[in-house]
């Protein structure tokens, strides 16, 4: 191996690894690790136990700070391997349930929010995002029962047409799709595997977003069925030729425009995952010396798929470490307007501006109609 990887434990600093694995992801709030070492004859090091604070470095750059959730112990005759795993402090986010006095807010915005609910374990928030759509106040949010802070964060998030992430030193991190140029990639040079994935099993012809009756009308009232009427938003993808209707129930009062908004990500959403690309380079490093990070646009050559110079957004890096393949990076890239998420705007029912979660009306509504509900 010709980079240190150093694990900072309590006083310690372990290193000596013989397998290296090192994930961060867009789609995943926690980025993670793991790492093997052989211990020839010798006791695992008392310090080295689940719930310890970690802070992980190659060659001096920290990519996970965050906490050790596993201690794996493999023992033959010969031989006795430990593999420890965990990741960085946003894994408690995903875990954890989202607690705040009152369980709502209002008039307070997405990184207020966010504060006030990653407070308590400690963990920071950066705001990387310049939109006033993205900036503006809640009206009022409202948490749902037994959440995760993740799941909490992630609909706020939808709402103000952001991504949600973390970065190396276990902040939270809000974004937008990264329109930022790093190194260019081709095949047969520094580009050493390649693997292109089209999958339309979870692509749709058209993508019909469902919201509920704003149940406002008066006793009488006939002159006005539309004010009693569901709103819907429908968003076709005309990369699908034939038929594939898909029927997402919003779950919050939306009007017409929310529900298109909702339609447009979704099939943006899933165009996104339907056309990844799988890059393995060499070492773990870019041409300026900076480890791959995410976010960021590549620009690819790779002419036995079809693929001359277009830019794809890296999604997912994974370093990792064997001794067939020695160091080498994993690369997930997809289209960058798949990571485009319109924002959807607040909803407008009689309680006022809501983004709050599913109550019994809906749930009622979706059984009757037989509609699976659909948030991920």
């Amino acid at each position: 191996m010709n980079s240190k990887v150093e694990l900072y434990l309590g006083s310690q600093i372990f290193t000596g690894w013989v397998t290296v694995s090192v994930r961060r992801s867009l789609e995943h709030l926690a980025g993670s690790f793991e790492l093997g070492l052989m211990l020839p004859g010798e006791p695992v090091p008392a310090i080295i136990s689940p719930g310890q604070s970690v802070t992980l470095k190659i060659n001096g750059q920290t990519v996970i700070s965050g906490w050790l959730d596993q201690v794996n112990q493999s023992i033959s005759a010969t031989r006795y391997q430990i593999t420890i795993s965990g990741r960085d402090k946003t894994g408690d986010l995903v875990d954890c349930s989202a607690v705040h006095q009152g369980s709502q807010w209002r008039n307070r915005t997405l990184a207020q929010i966010a504060a006030d609910l990653c407070a308590p374990f400690g963990i920071s928030v950066r705001w990387q995002v310049n939109d006033v759509t993205a900036e503006k106040p809640f009206a009022s949010f409202t948490l749902e029962n037994s959440e995760t802070v993740a799941d909490a964060l992630t609909r706020a998030a939808r709402h103000r047409g952001v991504l949600v992430t973390s970065n190396a030193v276990g902040e939270l991190v809000f974004t937008q799709a990264g329109s930022k140029q790093t190194d260019t990639l081709v095949l047969g040079e520094n580009l050493l595997e390649a693997i292109h994935n089209d999958d339309h099993r979870m692509r749709y012809s058209e993508y019909r977003i469902r919201g509920h009756g704003r149940g406002g009308g008066k006793s009488g009232d006939s002159a006005k069925p539309a004010s009693l009427s569901a709103p819907v938003g429908v968003v076709n993808d005309e990369g699908v030729t034939r038929y594939r209707p898909k029927i997402v129930l919003a779950d919050h009062h939306i009007d017409t425009s929310g529900a298109t908004q909702r339609g447009l990500r979704e099939m943006r959403r899933a165009v996104a995952r339907s056309s990844r690309f799988t890059a393995v380079v060499r070492t773990w490093f870019r041409s300026d010396g900076t480890l791959w990070d995410l976010n960021l646009l590549t620009r690819v050559t790779a002419s036995r798929f079809g693929i001359d110079q277009r830019d794809l957004l890296i999604c997912q890096v994974e370093f990792s470490l064997d001794a067939q393949k020695g160091e080498t990076t994993r690369l997930i890239l997809a289209p960058r307007d798949g990571f485009i998420v319109p924002a959807e705007p607040d909803s407008k029912g009689r309680g006022g501006n809501d983004a709050g979660g599913v109550d019994a009306f809906i749930h009622q509504q979706m059984k009757k109609q037989g509609i699976t509900f659909n948030d991920k």
